[in-house]
């Protein structure tokens, strides 16, 4: 079923049926199947597995994060009291010269602030990027540990049933079969509420002010936020990618309880206005959208990064320039087939390619490299070098469905997405978004290459999040 009809019966569900009734713990959980439900249809199931993958490799992954506090010590962050707490990622970190592996969302964050911070850092697949640019606490092994634990841990309720029935019945009714069940979602919430424990305990000792979590409808940023609501902690989500009113994180909520829903960010900061716009409209003031602006971007404005020389020695004829953004969707391969044929073709040999890859597919970048066998073309650099300074270097887009869409659009460029994608509407009515279906040979089209009139500006992030920290207060 495609997103947005998954969505209709979502927002239907919201409105006929009482979910608020959906209770685990005390806690009001649709939220949380709302995305169980959504991230099932588009077959990216919510992760509570350690990762799926065979038993020697669960093994060594375990492992590697039982000793991971001594991979770089000396950026290992002391547990002390801290006004601001960030959760994050290490896919989400990029190597910069003389800073080392650098987290494009929450150091520049740190770095324009005097309050005190705290980072909580989560290792997917346990992919460390040493060195760190500034001190965190791993907490891999934690969730490694959660997902071991939550095996024998069992608190199977079925108060909410009656209600999940109905929904149940509901989406049948509608066409759509779920795999979820009462077995499902007590395994979820079993792990939700070990994570709401051990962050209560991390809350306790930090005694923060802020909390401040990228894409937080991962199971433990979904808990932080739960337990920082219920202390209230201001709570903070940072936009990471494509969001509006076909994500289903960020689509409309109906039948929201009068003091908000504990498991949805109070604050969103957002990329533009538009999104800001979005999040109020459904929101009610209770979750608000906080025009923040392109973190990274900005960052990159207040220092010197010259990266883009290493690809300037790549492309020795200097060709146009043509951006390809990656991301670890199904079927990938038909995708690649076509670039491959237009980045060989006689027409393609007119440009130089950049083919960067999503953070969560650094790991494939050999297998890439050697498919895309050409001089002219690149993965390694294109995929390390900071995407503002590729863009500043850049005449078209090509994606799938990557949020970069939106960046290349405030710099005038225009995308090419694939046809049915439903998002970036706001793009295509300002004239930057178009559709490749059979070939991408027909893209290449000079008036296509052009650079536009901007999407808008660039907020000043530093600006908006120093006004954010004076002028929301914590009840902690």
């Amino acid at each position: 079923m495609k997103n947005y009809e998954m969505l209709e019966i979502i927002h239907e569900i919201e409105k006929n049926i009482d979910i608020k009734k959906l209770v685990y713990d005390g806690v009001e959980f649709w939220p949380l199947l709302r995305i169980m439900l959504c991230s099932e249809n588009l077959n990216r199931p919510l992760k509570t597995e350690i990762v799926k993958v065979g038993l020697f490799q669960k093994i060594t992954l375990v492992s590697s994060a039982l000793f991971e506090y001594f991979y770089d010590i000396k950026h290992n962050a002391s547990l002390k009291q801290s006004d601001c707490y960030f959760l994050t990622a290490s896919n989400t970190r990029y190597f910069v010269k003389g800073k080392g592996h650098f987290d494009i969302f929450t150091s520049p964050l740190m770095e324009w602030t005097d309050k005190s911070c705290h980072i909580d850092e989560l290792v997917p697949n346990s992919e460390y990027r040493l060195p760190r640019s500034e001190k965190t606490h791993f907490i891999q092994r934690n969730y490694y540990f959660i997902a071991l634990k939550s095996r024998f841990f069992k608190k199977d309720e079925t108060a909410y049933l009656d209600v999940w029935h109905k929904i149940e019945r509901e989406l049948l009714r509608k066409g759509y079969k779920t795999n979820i069940n009462s077995n499902v979602i007590n395994r979820v919430l079993t792990q939700f509420i070990l994570w709401v424990r051990w962050f209560e305990k991390r809350l306790n000792k930090l005694n923060p002010q802020y909390v401040i979590v990228v894409c937080y409808y991962s199971l433990p940023c979904i808990a932080l936020v739960h337990v920082a609501n219920k202390l209230g902690v201001t709570t903070i989500d940072l936009q990471h990618g494509v969001q509006g009113k076909y994500h289903f994180a960020y689509a409309s909520f109906y039948n929201i309880p009068k003091d908000g829903w504990t498991l949805l960010p109070k604050i969103f900061w957002n990329w533009t206005k538009r999104d800001v716009e979005h999040i109020n409209s459904w929101g009610e003031n209770k979750h608000i959208g906080f025009d923040g602006g392109i973190i990274w971007h900005n960052y990159l404005k207040d220092i010197s990064i010259n990266m883009i020389d290493q690809l300037t020695e790549k492309n020795t004829e200097d060709k146009p320039c043509i951006l390809v953004s990656f991301q670890p969707l199904p079927d990938n391969q038909t995708f690649l087939d076509k670039l491959k044929i237009a980045i060989e073709s006689q027409q393609g040999q007119s440009y130089f390619w950049l083919l960067r890859l999503h953070p969560g597919m650094f790991n494939r970048t050999s297998r890439f490299k050697l498919f895309f066998d050409n001089v002219n073309c690149d993965v390694e650099l294109a995929t390390s070098i900071p995407l503002p300074l590729l863009l500043e270097n850049t005449v078209l887009h090509i994606t799938r469905s990557s949020s970069v869409v939106i960046e290349a659009a405030l710099y005038g460029i225009n995308s090419f997405i694939e046809e049915g994608n439903v998002y970036y509407q706001d793009e295509k009515k300002d004239g930057l978004v178009h559709y490749f279906s059979d070939s991408l040979l027909d893209i290449l089209d000079e008036k296509i290459l052009e650079r536009r009139a901007s999407s808008g500006g660039l907020v000043n992030s530093k600006e908006r999040w120093r006004e954010l920290l004076k002028t929301t207060v914590s009840h902690y």
